[in-house]
């Protein structure tokens, strides 16, 4: 033992074995979750920071981003339990696809209220919590209907483009047709 190797944890290797290979420790399962988390919370704290020109956070700001984190855990935690305990059955797939729906759109949420914030003139409000909710289930129902075209490979790009245009078109519209209400 006095001429071998020793890796960081103190475990004796052999001048072939690899490192990373040998006396690797298994990563949690949780982690991307925490690694998600962990995102979710900077961007929030960013978000805070960015806006200080700004009076202070509209509370439903506050609560849109209090959804998002709970769309996000039961979301992709609901995806990690149906794709690791559940066969591909038909019941299970549309489960998989409103699951899918729940976890993207609540993701979107504090990117799409970051965008909102970030874009917004000084001089003009804030948009509303429902615009913000509004385009984060645009983002995940586009994603979602990409997916499920992707299922029999019938998705192209020109589908995805023109998917995703229309989406925007329509957001456009709805948004135009507030901001001149008020």
């Amino acid at each position: 033992m006095r001429g071998m190797k020793r890796d960081i944890f103190h475990h004796p290797i052999s001048s072939e074995s690899n490192v990373f290979t040998h006396h690797s420790l298994p990563v949690p399962h949780y982690a991307a979750f925490w690694i998600i988390s962990c995102a979710i919370c900077a961007i929030i704290s960013h978000m805070n920071d960015y806006s200080l020109k700004r009076p202070k956070t509209p509370a439903d700001h506050v609560g849109v981003l209090i959804a998002s984190v709970m769309l996000i855990v039961v979301g992709w935690g609901g995806l990690y339990y149906l794709v690791t305990t559940q066969p591909p059955r038909v019941g299970p797939r549309w489960f998989f696809f409103v699951l899918l729906f729940i976890a993207i759109a609540g993701t979107a949420m504090p990117l799409i209220r970051y965008l909102n914030v970030r874009f917004t003139p000084l001089s003009q409000p804030l948009p509303p919590g429902g615009v913000i909710v509004r385009q984060s289930a645009w983002v995940g129902l586009f994603a979602v209907t990409c997916i499920w075209l992707q299922l029999p490979r019938s998705l192209t790009i020109p589908i995805a483009f023109f998917l995703g245009l229309a989406l925007v078109v329509i957001e456009i519209f709805l948004r135009s047709r507030e901001l001149s209400h008020n």
